[in-house]
């Protein structure tokens, strides 16, 4: 069983962002967002899973899991009572 209430979480799907605006800070943008939106619904998590892990990391989300060829199943804890 997870340790986790899934119920009351949320997967990301995928962050995109154009060619033409990217380094411009915006994934990191919209990952907040998507934070701040899930707190204020009293979501306990957010889950992602991606190749680009450093991203999260650096927004201070946890690896959950490491796949062979570097993808990544990442966690933001919402809760103090989870993570």
């Amino acid at each position: 069983p997870s340790p986790v209430d899934t119920s009351s979480s949320v997967w990301v799907n995928a962050v995109l962002v154009r060619p033409e605006y990217r380094r411009r800070g915006l994934a990191p943008r919209l990952l907040l967002e998507a934070e701040g939106v899930s707190r204020e619904r009293g979501l306990n998590a957010l889950f992602a899973y991606t190749a680009r892990p450093a991203l999260y990391t650096r927004l201070g989300w946890d690896r959950v899991r490491r796949d062979a060829d570097g993808h990544g199943v990442m966690a933001r804890w919402l809760s103090s009572l989870v993570g």
